[in-house]
């Protein structure tokens, strides 16, 4: 078994223990128009010994909206797309873990239909660049039962280089991380300021000419 060192963005590498055998494949490029900003970094597939598929991908975006806690539902969004572009009818993600200043995730799903088929991976999230700009990148490696070398596989994945910790928030971001922590009174204060808006519509409104 070798690894496939793979560069995912600013000098962040991945390195992937592909079995003897496999072989790269070409893939579709995975769609990311519902993401403003987003970038496709990294995607790469490969074709294992004993019937069993391996994608990787990796893509960036801007972070400067980033709050505390936000990732928990980024993750959440590529296990729904790894769930969907992988064909498997169920998934389920164990909890998030910090490892030297980014977080990674580890999911495990299976798929029935045309045949049965056991999947393995692991999501990678960390800031990089002089920007901090977001870094998303997801393994999925399926193979019929019991698909002992993708456990094998999702858990040698090892990345290496600058990943850090998020970018302090801005000012749009300290409002929605203030609004998380204090819901009941954001949504007054959200009410004052559309009736306020409301009354100087009202105000400068032409009135009619009866």
């Amino acid at each position: 078994m070798g690894r496939q060192v793979l560069v995912a963005a600013d000098q962040v590498q991945l390195a992937i223990p592909l079995p003897d055998g496999a072989q790269e494949e070409p893939t579709s490029p995975i769609d990311l128009s519902a993401v403003p900003g987003a970038k496709l970094a990294l995607q790469r597939a490969y074709r294992l010994p004993g019937g069993g598929a391996v994608e990787l991908a990796c893509a960036t975006a801007a972070a400067d909206l980033w709050v505390p806690g936000l990732e928990g539902a980024v993750l959440a969004g590529a296990s729904a797309m790894v769930r969907e572009r992988a064909g498997l009818s169920a998934l389920s993600s164990e909890p998030i873990e910090p490892v030297a200043g980014h977080w990674q995730q580890s999911f495990a799903g299976s798929a029935a239909q045309p045949s049965p088929v056991l999947a393995s991976g692991r999501h990678v999230l960390g800031f990089v660049g002089a920007d901090r700009d977001a870094l998303v990148c997801s393994l999925v490696c399926s193979a019929p039962p019991p698909a002992d070398q993708c456990f094998a596989l999702s858990a040698g994945l090892e990345v290496r280089g600058p990943l850090g910790p998020p970018p302090e928030p801005g000012m749009g971001g300290a409002m929605l991380s203030w609004a998380a922590a204090h819901p009941l009174v954001a949504l007054s204060i959200a009410g004052a300021v559309g009736l306020l808006v409301a009354v100087l519509i009202l105000i400068r409104r032409p009135r009619p000419a009866w």
